[in-house]
C-alpha cells in the first residue's frame, strides 16, 4: 500500500518592536506588531519501513593452537595432537619409521594437524605455540632440504596461504615442561601444559 502524503503547515513571521513615548505613557510599554507572515506547506511521506543495522562483517577469524607430541624410542611409538582457543582438542597416534627422529617427528605432525583443522574451518590467522625448535623453524623460514623430508607440512602450510591471501600462519615458541609457578604466571604456557600433559597420558596408557 502507497504512503499518502502528509502536508504540514509552517508559519515565518517577521516582528517589528516599537516603543510608544508620550508624556502620560509608560516608558517601558513596548508593542509588537506582525509586519509579515509566510505560510507554507511541507510535502512528507510516512512509511513502515524499519531501518536494518549495518552488519559488520568479520575479515579475520584468529585460532590458536598448543601443539605438541610425546614418543618412546623403546616403544617406538607416540601420541601427538593439539588443543584449540575454540575448545577443539585432537590426538592422533604415530609410530614413526626411524625412532631416532620420533619425537622431531610428532611435534611435526601436531603442527601440521592443527594447520589442517584451520584450513578446513577456514580460519584466516592460525597461531601455533610449540616448544620444539624444528616446527619453529619450518613456519618461519623452510629450507630447500624440508620441502623433501618434510613435505605433508609444507603442502599443508602453502594450502592454507593460498586459500586466502591474507591467510597466515604465527609460530610462538614456549618452553615445555615449566614449574607450577610459571604455569600461574602464564596462561600460554598454562594452556600448553594441557596438551602436553595429554599426549603423555596417552603414550602411559597405550
Amino acid at each position: 500500500m502507497t504512503p499518502l502524503p502528509i502536508f504540514h503547515h509552517i508559519v515565518t513571521a517577521e516582528t517589528k518592536t516599537s516603543r510608544n513615548i508620550s508624556l502620560f505613557s509608560n516608558p517601558k510599554s513596548d508593542h509588537i506588531c506582525i509586519t509579515t507572515m509566510n505560510i507554507c506547506r511541507v510535502h512528507t511521506v510516512e512509511t513502515n519501513k524499519s531501518i536494518s543495522p549495518v552488519s559488520l562483517s568479520i575479515e579475520e577469524r584468529t585460532l590458536i593452537c598448543y601443539c605438541d607430541g610425546s614418543c618412546s624410542h623403546c616403544m617406538k611409538m607416540g601420541h601427538y595432537g593439539f588443543r584449540a582457543s575454540n575448545r577443539k582438542c585432537s590426538i592422533r597416534f604415530i609410530s614413526p619409521h626411524d625412532p631416532k627422529h620420533g619425537s622431531t617427528d610428532a611435534e611435526v605432525h601436531a603442527a601440521r594437524l592443527a594447520i589442517q583443522y584451520a584450513l578446513g574451518e577456514q580460519y584466516n590467522k592460525l597461531i601455533i605455540y610449540t616448544d620444539n625448535s624444528k616446527v619453529e623453524q619450518l613456519v618461519k623460514c623452510p629450507a630447500q632440504k624440508d620441502a623433501i623430508t618434510y613435505h605433508k607440512i609444507c603442502d599443508s602450510m602453502n594450502k592454507f596461504q593460498k586459500q586466502n591471501n591474507k591467510n597466515y600462519i604465527q609460530v610462538i615458541r614456549v618452553r615445555g615442561h615449566t614449574s607450577i609457578d610459571e604455569l600461574q604466571k602464564c596462561k600460554a604456557k598454562h594452556e600448553f601444559a594441557k596438551i602436553d600433559q595429554a599426549v603423555r597420558e596417552k603414550l602411559v596408557n597405550t
